[in-house]
């Protein structure tokens, strides 16, 4: 099923959190951006992706993992780059006893020579029924997670929702993150029922496309809520 390895990890994370006291974690570089540093740090991808072959050849297949891993990182990667890992995946998948190591491996390799789309699962996704039974500020505490920090930079906003079908709640985006409330306080406005913005929240509708037929009614700084709510990775919320 799995290996020690992973086991023990999956264990100090759940008991201790994923901080090993190392400041060094704390402050880490965009993985693209690392993954570009590192190539160029060990002479270019040439040698990176001689040194990757030649630890595979080996059999030294974390060393192989960890280099085919920076030239697959970088922004505008090369199908030969994306081949390699792939490669390395499949033999770490026949290597192993465990289940789900295997199944992660052979999943990503399958991703890399495009036989795979898995761009479903890497988006947020939320059920109709299950916001539906949620009370409005419940529901809306869900969206804390789903927040782009380079979208809500330099953010500092209330926004208030008024639905004639529930009771009212709202979203504070500041300092990066999002705060549910029950809209008091709030220093703009949207009117829009509850049924309808849980459409939006799940992606079966726009919040754009319900201000333009008169479903849905931005006051009071409607261009900063605009942008308040465009931070969050929900596309019906978004521009």
């Amino acid at each position: 099923y799995g290996v020690a390895e992973h086991h023990v990890r999956q264990i100090a994370a759940g008991l201790r959190g994923w901080f090993d006291g190392e400041p060094g974690k704390l402050f880490v570089l965009p993985p693209a951006e690392r993954a570009q540093r590192l190539v160029e740090g060990f002479g270019g991808a040439g040698a990176v992706r001689a040194q990757a072959e030649a630890a595979r050849g080996s059999g030294d297949l974390r060393w192989a993992l960890e280099l085919a891993s920076w030239l697959a990182g970088r922004p505008g990667v090369e199908a030969d780059d994306r081949a390699l890992l792939a490669g390395v995946l499949r033999t770490l998948a026949q290597g192993t006893s465990a289940a789900n190591i295997r199944n992660w491996c052979l999943t990503r390799a399958l991703e890399l020579e495009g036989a795979l789309d898995l761009s479903r699962v890497a988006e947020h996704r939320l059920r109709p029924a299950q916001l539906a039974a949620r009370p409005p500020r419940e529901a809306l505490h869900l969206l804390r997670v789903m927040v782009d920090p380079l979208r809500a930079e330099g953010i500092d906003h209330h926004v208030r929702f008024d639905f004639p079908d529930a009771a009212p709640a709202g979203l504070h985006v500041r300092n990066g993150v999002s705060v549910a409330t029950d809209g008091a306080g709030a220093v703009a406005a949207v009117a829009v029922t509850w049924a309808d913005l849980v459409r939006v929240l799940c992606g079966q509708a726009r919040l754009s496309d319900l201000e333009a037929s008169g479903a849905a009614r931005v006051s009071d700084d409607a261009a900063l809520t605009r942008r308040a709510l465009a931070a969050f990775d929900l596309p019906g919320l978004g521009r």
